[in-house]
């Protein structure tokens, strides 16, 4: 008896201090496109303990037809805002191109990012409120 007292109180205070951390993921998705271009956003948030810890928005756009003439201005343009992302704390960012498709990726981590930022891409929501904000805006979230 005294070895299954033990053995369940070790048990527990193993549990209490490894802690238990509440793990989601919040993936959030919206569609600008129209006949002339694919513009389609993804963004996952990784919670834990109802925390964001990690965002990752991937903005993919695909010129069609007569918007291929465009591809360098929008090209350039995704550039430039990967530049204006580097120079902030808490971002990392990459643009991929090719085959009429421009592809930019921002990584974010609140841990480094200003209050500022922080608020700016709602990054200080829980759970619960950030899906709402999202949704509220046109995302659709799961």
């Amino acid at each position: 008896m005294k070895r299954i007292l033990m053995s369940v109180t070790l048990l527990v205070a193993a549990v209490i201090l490894t802690g238990c951390d509440e793990k989601k993921t919040l993936t959030c998705t919206k569609d600008n496109s129209d006949g002339s271009f694919i513009n389609n956003i993804e963004t996952v948030y990784e919670f834990t303990n109802d925390k964001i810890e990690k965002a990752t928005q991937t903005n993919l756009v695909e010129l069609k037809d007569d918007y291929v003439q465009y591809f360098e201005e929008y090209e350039k343009n995704a550039k430039a805002k990967e530049d204006e992302y580097k120079s902030k704390e808490g971002f990392e960012t990459n643009v991929e191109s090719g085959d009429n498709k421009i592809s930019l990726t921002i990584t974010m981590d609140p841990t480094k990012m200003s209050d500022g930022d922080l608020d700016e891409y709602n990054l200080g929501e829980n759970y619960d409120s950030l899906k709402y904000v999202l949704e509220t805006n046109g995302y659709t979230c799961k």
